[in-house]
């Protein structure tokens, strides 16, 4: 017998296309960082894994000045709003 999915189980059904997914693209990495002969030729590989098995979250990171200038200008009522400067050199 056959088995169709149906629309009860759709957000399970997608996670586990997602992961296999992931799970092919993270196999078609390991081959290169097998055949990798130094550390430099680690790291692209290692990067590239490294985004494949995170959570896809993004962290914004301030500075403790970042954000104590951000709280005083937040209650000041006539400065115009604006969030600091965010880093985006680690996102992923």
């Amino acid at each position: 017998m056959e088995i169709t999915p149906t629309t009860v189980n759709w957000a399970e059904w997608v996670q586990a296309t997602h992961e296999q997914a992931a799970v092919q693209r993270a196999r078609a990495l390991a081959e290169p960082l097998s055949l990798a002969v130094t550390l430099e030729d680690c790291r692209p590989v290692s990067a590239q894994l490294g985004r494949l098995l995170s959570d896809g979250r993004r962290l914004n990171t301030w500075t403790v000045p970042q954000l104590l200038d951000s709280f005083f200008k937040s209650q000041d009522p006539d400065a115009p709003k604006q969030e600091p400067p965010r880093r985006t050199d680690f996102i992923r």
